[in-house]
Formats: structure tokens, C-alpha cells, sequence
């Protein structure tokens, strides 16, 4: 301040002009950086702007191509998934001739036209042909199984009828047999194999076998499986295995000369009949005799026939041949006779008769067999 008294004036205004000078340069730099600072501020906010808007554009873009994505995933997922079950049906359905153990074949006879079945290369006409017990039953549970396949639909003069199954959802795939020649044979008409572990079941024809019934395609073979259903009833004369023991349904009524069409069997000339009047059945026809009591016996099951059709006993069962067969069943199982092949069976004019074996009597008094022929009594005085 001594200095700044002792200045001339002109000095002091060289000094005060430097000093404002300065204040100016100082002033502009700040305004300069102000400026530039602002400038690289909105550079930099542009720059992040445009950055955030590209971002949430991708992520929209993105979104809604995340969005499509799994529709179009889901879409050929279950495009695909739909085809391999598909598929997997088509192969669970229909597959190789290896697909199961077999447990028997149906099997008709070209040059007499009968149906047979085989089992581990022995043939058999009738169910009571088979004196193995556990043999016999594993046959009643094959022809259930059948039935199962086929919704209980068989194979009739008329055409394909529905029977009224009993509960069998508890029936066992039956063991399959040893098998001695896997090759098809003439008059093959089908196959029946399972699986007892995995509780299978198949039905082969022609190399092809199939779950149900109702994953073949060719009517033909279809009627051609039907067909063999039918001969297994007429060979089993009704019976089958059922949750509570064996039970009977009734016997489908086909001709031998239905069975040559439905198998494709071609006789030897165009006009010959295929197949004849069972010979059996004429042997047992031979075997008839009528005495008064198998007629008393047989009135008494045809009048309650006739009662349980009136409004009054609708409760009673429709068959009373198969009440009656059944109390004899029970009794016949818990018998010295469970081995033997026994049946109460009615004849298409609506009488009653018995069958032991392969041979038929019209009344108890006239079965040989003493013990045997109280049993039946005793069923029928129980019914």
C-alpha cells in the first residue's frame, strides 16, 4: 500500500488495467470451460441417451422375441412330442413278432376245417381234452385276457356281438408255455402272447401283434380275431377265469363254414362244403337219452325260466342255467372232483343238460360217477 501512495498516476493505471486484464482472461477462461464443460456434459448425456434407448429397444426386441420363442418352442415341442407318443403308440402297439412268450396258438385244420388250440405242440379240441388242472386254468385265463383285448366283442353268425363280461380286471397274464417251433404253421389263425411280469398281453397275427383290438387297421384281421375269440368260448364251452373263480358267458354260435372266411382258408373246390356237421357233436347227439326225471328236472329249470321273465321277477337272473352252474362250481372246487371238466349247459331249445368231459346226460341219474352225481343233486337242491 506505502508502494501504491508513492506511484504516479499512470502507473497506477497500468497497474489497474493489468489487473483487470487479468480478471477478464480469467473470466473467459471460466466462461470457456463453463462452455465446454456444459457441451461435454450434453455430449455425454446424448451419448447415455441413445445407449439407454438402444438397450430398451434390444430388451423390447428381445422381450418380444422371448416371448415368441416359446410359443413357437411350445409349438414344435408338443408338435413333437405328439408324434413320438405317436409313434411310441404305433411301436407299443404294433410290434415284432418277438414282442412276447407265447401262451397259445389258434389253429383250424385246412382239410376238415375244425379250430384247435396248441400249446407247446400239443393240439386240443376241447377243454376237456386238457387233464392238467394248472394247464386248464392258465387256458380260461388266456380267454379272458382275449376277451379283455377285444372289449368283449366276438365273432357271430350274424356279425360281431357284445358279451357282458364278469369282473375280471383281477385276472393274471397267464405263464406262457415253452415253445418248440416259432414258425407259422397252415390254418394259423392267431396267436395269443404275454408277459406275466409286466402283466402283457398281446395278440399276433401274421406277424404283427397288437394291445387292443382296436389298434388294427384291416377289418380282416379284426374279424379274423374275433373269430379266434369265438373258437376259444366254443372250445372252453363258455367258461372263463374271473376275479371270483371261473365263470361262463354264453357261447357265440359260429359256423365252421363262417370260420373258412374269416381265416382265408380256401377249399380244395369251389362248390364242396368247408366244413361239415361237427361229428362229434352227433356222437353226443347218439349219446341223448330222455327218462321222466331228467324231464322233471328240466320242466322245473325251464318254468323258473319262464317266472323270472315276468315284471314281477326282474331280480332273478336272466340264465338260470349259469345260477345253477355256478352253486355247482362252488361245490365241485371244494370237491375230490375240482379236476374234473363238468358244466350245466343249455341246449338251443332251451332244455338243460349236463356235460362231464366230452359226453352230455339229460338228467343226474344218468352221470356214472356216485359221488359226482351227488354234487350235481346237491347244487340243484340248493338252487
Amino acid at each position: 500500500m506505502e508502494q501504491l501512495g508513492t506511484m504516479d498516476p499512470e502507473q497506477l493505471l497500468r497497474l489497474l488495467l493489468g489487473v483487470i486484464s487479468c480478471a477478464l482472461v480469467m473470466m473467459a477462461v471460466t466462461v470457456v470451460y463453463i462452455v465446454l464443460a456444459r457441451r461435454m456434459r450434453r455430449g455425454r448425456s446424448d451419448r447415455a441417451r441413445q445407449s439407454d434407448e438402444y438397450i430398451g429397444a434390444t430388451a423390447l426386441r428381445d422381450g418380444q422375441n422371448g416371448m415368441a420363442v416359446p410359443d413357437v418352442t411350445t409349438r414344435l415341442t408338443d408338435v413333437s412330442r405328439a408324434a413320438g407318443q405317436a409313434a411310441e403308440a404305433r411301436m407299443g402297439q404294433i410290434r415284432p413278432a418277438q414282442c412276447a412268450s407265447e401262451i397259445l396258438r389258434v389253429v383250424q385244420d385246412i382239410s376238415s376245417g375244425r379250430v384247435a388250440i396248441k400249446i407247446a405242440g400239443t393240439r386240443y379240441t376241447r377243454l376237456g381234452e386238457v387233464r392238467d388242472q394248472t394247464l386248464g386254468k392258465r387256458i380260461l385265463a388266456a380267454i379272458t385276457w382275449a376277451l379283455r383285448f377285444s372289449g368283449g366283442r366276438v365273432a357271430e353268425d350274424e356279425g360281431v356281438t357284445s358279451l357282458n363280461l364278469p369282473p375280471c380286471d383281477g385276472v393274471h397274464v397267464p405263464e406262457s408255455a415253452p415253445l418248440l417251433v416259432d414258425e407259422d404253421e397252415p390254418g394259423e389263425i392267431m396267436r395269443l402272447l404275454g408277459d406275466a411280469k409286466r402283466g402283457e398281453f398281446w395278440v399276433q397275427v401274421a406277424g404283427r401283434c397288437y394291445a387292443r383290438l382296436d389298434d388294427v387297421t384291416d377289418p380282416d384281421v379284426s374279424l379274423r380275431i374275433l373269430g379266434g375269440i369265438s373258437y376259444l368260448l366254443q372250445f372252453s364251452y363258455g367258461r372263463l377265469m374271473a376275479n371270483d373263480g371261473i365263470r361262463s358267458v354264453p357261447v357265440p354260435k359260429l359256423t365252421a363254414k363262417l370260420a373258412a372266411s374269416v381265416v382265408h382258408v380256401v377249399a380244395s373246390e369251389e362248390g364242396q362244403p368247408r366244413a361239415m356237421r361237427d361229428q362229434e357233436e352227433q356222437f353226443f347227439q347218439s349219446l341223448m337219452r330222455t327218462s321222466e326225471s331228467s324231464q322233471r328236472w328240466a320242466r322245473r329249470i325251464s318254468a323258473a325260466k319262464s317266472y323270472s321273465s315276468t315284471p314281477k321277477a326282474r331280480s332273478v337272473p336272466a340264465s338260470l342255467v349259469e345260477e345253477v352252474d355256478r352253486i355247482f362250481q362252488r361245490k365241485l372246487e371244494a370237491s375230490p372232483y375240482a379236476h374234473l371238466d363238468a358244466q350245466f349247459v343249455e341246449r338251443p331249445d332251451g332244455s338243460v343238460r349236463i356235460r362231464v368231459g366230452t359226453k352230455f346226460y339229460e338228467s343226474p341219474d344218468e352221470v356214472p360217477d356216485p359221488g359226482l352225481r351227488e354234487i350235481i343233486k346237491a347244487a340243484i337242491a340248493e338252487w
